[in-house]
This record gives C-alpha cells, sequence and structure tokens, in this order.
C-alpha cells in the first residue's frame, strides 16, 4: 500500500527507481534473512546514508538531465563510500539515492522511504525465527560442515 502511494504522490517513472530499490530490500531481507546485508544495522543504515545522499544531490534540477546524472552519479557514489566506510553496506539503498536525485527530493518521498524500510525491518525481526535462507540452498537441503561427523569424512 506504501508503495502504491509513493507511485501516486509523483510521476510513476521517477518514482519506479526507488520502488525497484525498495523491492530489492524486501527480496534480500525475506529471502536472504540471514545475510549481513539483511540485519538492521545494514538496512536502516544503508537508507539513512542514501536518504542523506539524495538529498545531496537533488540540489541540481530533476528537469535537466545532465543535471540529474550529475547528481545522481554523486549521490550513489557517495552513498557506496560512506556505506562501506561505516559497514553498513545494503546495496538496494544505493538505489534509493539514485531515486531521489530522479524524483527530486520531497518531503513526502522521504517520508514513504522510511515507512517501507522500517516496516519491513520490523516485519523480518518479527517472522525471523521462521525464516528460511532460501538464496543458498545448501543451507536449507544439506547440512552444515559443523554438523558432519568425523566418520563421514
Amino acid at each position: 500500500m506504501l508503495l502504491g502511494v509513493l507511485f501516486f504522490e509523483r510521476g510513476a517513472l521517477s518514482n519506479a527507481v526507488v520502488v525497484s530499490a525498495i523491492g530489492s530490500t524486501a527480496f534480500v531481507l525475506f529471502i536472504m534473512p540471514y545475510s549481513e546485508m539483511a540485519e538492521p544495522r545494514h538496512t536502516l543504515g544503508g537508507y539513512g546514508i542514501a536518504l542523506a545522499t539524495g538529498t545531496l544531490g537533488s540540489i541540481f534540477d530533476p528537469t535537466v538531465a545532465l543535471q540529474v546524472a550529475l547528481g545522481g552519479s554523486l549521490a550513489v557514489g557517495l552513498a557506496i563510500f560512506l556505506m562501506a566506510a561505516m559497514n553498513t553496506e545494503h546495496a538496494p539503498a544505493a538505489g534509493a539515492a539514485l531515486g531521489i536525485v530522479a524524483a527530486g527530493n520531497s518531503w513526502g518521498l522521504v517520508l514513504l522511504i522510511v515507512a517501507s524500510i522500517v516496516s519491513l525491518a520490523a516485519i523480518r525481526q518479527l517472522l525471523l525465527p521462521w525464516l528460511k535462507d532460501l538464496y543458498h540452498p545448501r543451507t536449507i537441503f544439506e547440512p552444515l560442515e559443523d554438523d558432519f561427523l568425523e566418520d563421514d569424512v
């Protein structure tokens, strides 16, 4: 529902980048729930950095393609650097930084991103005991190396 509001708040095409970033985050949180990128520090921290760098990059005019390219490059590059420096790497968040620049910064857009990410992170935390890592099938169908007995080797 939040994503539907996001589409109608501004132009649908410019918000597609933000929606795809949030969708990618949902994939990470629920398909790879035990990965480092799915941890709240990485999810919330990565989006916090992306919101800051996207806001910085949106000082350029969003109606001029060259300025969007420059602002988007600045926002994404700085977001990646800061996420790596602060150990809050969350790849989909870099897309949100680009989406903020492309859509033009607004409080409504920022609030919808924050509400979506906080909701997804909270739902993941609540469901974590029942979630399985579906991305690495080895962890589902095969025992981990620690589970092998010396006789089996």
